[in-house]
């Protein structure tokens, strides 16, 4: 057998498949782009039914290629750790157990750890606290609450700043987990600031897994917003969208191994922080 012929003619079948999948990849890309034509037909359709959309300052996702599937796995805290994060006190802590749940108060606040759900109420009073009064309304540039997520790194694995509303007379600061650029929506830490300071602190943490390897087809940005005028048909005042992205959220409980299963999911932000969710799989409205 002629091996450097065999050769050649291996390296040649392998060039004309790199290159064969080199094109098969920007056809299959180009699939997956958002037009400006198009955005400007939805944006239109969408101000017929008394929804504006300003293209030019709403940053639409640009692409939707298929997402993968990520599996997390359930909720367990640790009790001394999250202690540890939320009194900077613990040698007078009281512990009581209401409902099975284990609830720790001290001068500083009341922390409650749930099965999914870790509450923390701060004192209104408590100097040298991350979250003491006297460090409110927040001031640019000295933000308590971003060093106390940068400081307990440990409890919130790349939590960023997700986003900020009014709720009633409180504002409503939210950090989100990144998880290899996907945004886990449950996996959530949300502080309730009043004018006297924080008044209630809600953490939530599903551990990633990893991907399971299973890549679906999403439907576009533009049918995510045909299906939000669908399911704001019933809304009847003026409706402005002020931002959209793609993040992933909880489908199916825990299954027989214990894990969660995810989906992605478009988030449409309208008006004063309020939002919809549509499943970027079905198109199906939350």
């Amino acid at each position: 057998m002629n091996w450097d012929k065999a050769k050649t003619t291996l390296i040649l079948f392998l060039l004309c498949l790199n290159i064969f999948l080199f094109g098969m990849h920007f056809l299959y890309e180009d699939d997956y782009v958002v037009l400006r034509e198009d955005l400007q037909t939805i944006a239109t359709i969408l101000a017929r039914s008394g929804i504006s959309l300003d293209i030019a300052y709403v940053d639409v996702p640009s692409s939707f290629p298929p997402v993968d599937q990520l599996n997390l796995e359930p909720a367990v805290y640790s009790t001394s750790r999250l202690v540890d994060a939320f009194f900077t006190d613990t040698s007078n802590i009281t512990q009581t157990i209401e409902f099975g749940n284990p609830i720790f108060s001290s001068s500083e606040g009341t922390l409650t750890i749930m099965r999914h759900i870790v509450r923390f109420e701060p004192s209104q009073y408590s100097p040298g606290h991350p979250f003491d009064t006297t460090t409110f309304p927040l001031r640019p540039g000295d933000n308590p609450l971003a060093q106390f997520v940068q400081e307990n790194t440990d409890l919130f694995p790349g939590f960023v700043l997700d986003y900020t509303c009014y709720r009633g007379e409180n504002i409503i600061i939210e950090y989100r987990q990144n998880y290899r650029g996907y945004t886990i929506l449950p996996n959530l830490l949300s502080f309730s600031v009043s004018a006297t300071g924080v008044t209630e602190v809600l953490y939530i943490f599903y551990p990633p897994e990893g991907f399971a390897g299973v890549r679906q087809p999403i439907i576009s940005p533009t049918q995510a917003l045909f299906m939000f005028k669908l399911g704001s048909a019933h809304i009847d005042e003026h409706i402005a969208i002020t931002y959209i992205d793609l993040v992933l959220n909880i489908v199916f409980a825990e299954d027989e191994f214990g894990r969660i299963t995810t989906a992605p999911y478009y988030r449409i932000f309208y008006n004063l922080g309020e939002q919809m969710l549509i499943n970027a799989i079905t198109g199906d409205i939350e």
